[in-house]
């Protein structure tokens, strides 16, 4: 786990994970049961995510900001 950012409800992580064959991948973090869930990003995402809303986070790739639901499901959208 790296770069965790804490949700505005103090309810989940946010963080960077590395992933078999190595690129690393956002994952989210629910404090109340310790299940973790991989975000609906596939590319690397070597940044700190931050939260916009207790069910959304942002984060920059390839000089582009985007954002993804922190429930893993969805489709990534710029920013």
């Amino acid at each position: 786990m790296e770069c965790p950012s804490l949700s505005p409800d103090n309810t989940r992580l946010v963080f960077k994970k590395r992933v078999a064959p190595g690129p690393w991948q956002l994952h989210a973090l629910d404090l109340n049961t310790m299940a973790e869930t991989p975000l609906a990003e596939t590319r690397s995402v070597d940044d700190q995510a931050a939260w916009i809303t207790n069910d959304t986070v942002t984060y920059s790739l390839n000089g582009q900001t985007w954002q993804t639901p922190a429930n893993g499901t969805g489709t990534p959208t710029p920013s």
